[in-house]
């Protein structure tokens, strides 16, 4: 069985001019790769990025009213520039029972992941070690450790039992 497995007309779809154009520009388009480095920063007042947060707690809020669970990619998000750090990932955001104290129904069912294996060449160990390691080297503002290396190891745990429990849903 093949990656696209459930697209019934995949040769068909390979027949599309516009689909090859992105296939090709995606995979080996000199311009496309060096566009995709390239940052672009834009100042925004801090008002607009307080309504996003508020916007993003109250989906946060939803989803964990509904049951649903986020996948997370560490090494994916580090590699295609959302996050600079590893302690910086937003599954932190999303679920930090065991590493702190959580605003009440904001911890949401979290699991770490790969992502795209042709893509991202990873392991899932490399993830969690990855995670372990940012969470051990964690420093707040004062130059303090963040956490508890037992804390962390508990957050681990309790993760990867989290998405233990997604696969079977």
């Amino acid at each position: 069985m093949g990656f696209n497995h459930q697209i019934k007309d995949i040769d068909n779809l390979r027949k599309i001019d516009d689909i090859r154009k992105i296939y090709h520009a995606y995979h080996f388009d000199k311009k496309v790769r060096e566009c995709g480095n390239e940052i672009t920063i834009q100042k925004v007042d801090r008002r607009y990025a307080d309504v996003v947060k508020q916007l993003q707690d109250s989906m946060i809020h939803q989803l964990v009213m509904n049951g649903i669970g986020i996948e997370t990619n560490p090494s994916s998000n580090y590699l295609i520039g959302t996050i600079m750090k590893y302690d910086e990932h937003p599954i932190l955001r999303f679920n930090s029972r065991k590493l702190g104290s959580p605003e009440k129904d904001m911890s949401l069912s979290v699991s770490v992941n790969t992502d795209d294996q042709g893509v991202f060449d990873t392991l899932l160990e490399n993830e969690y070690a990855l995670m372990t390691l940012a969470l051990k080297k964690a420093k707040d503002e004062h130059g303090q450790y963040r956490y508890d290396i037992e804390d962390i190891y508990e957050w681990i745990d309790y993760v990867r039992s989290m998405g233990i429990e997604q696969t079977f849903r």
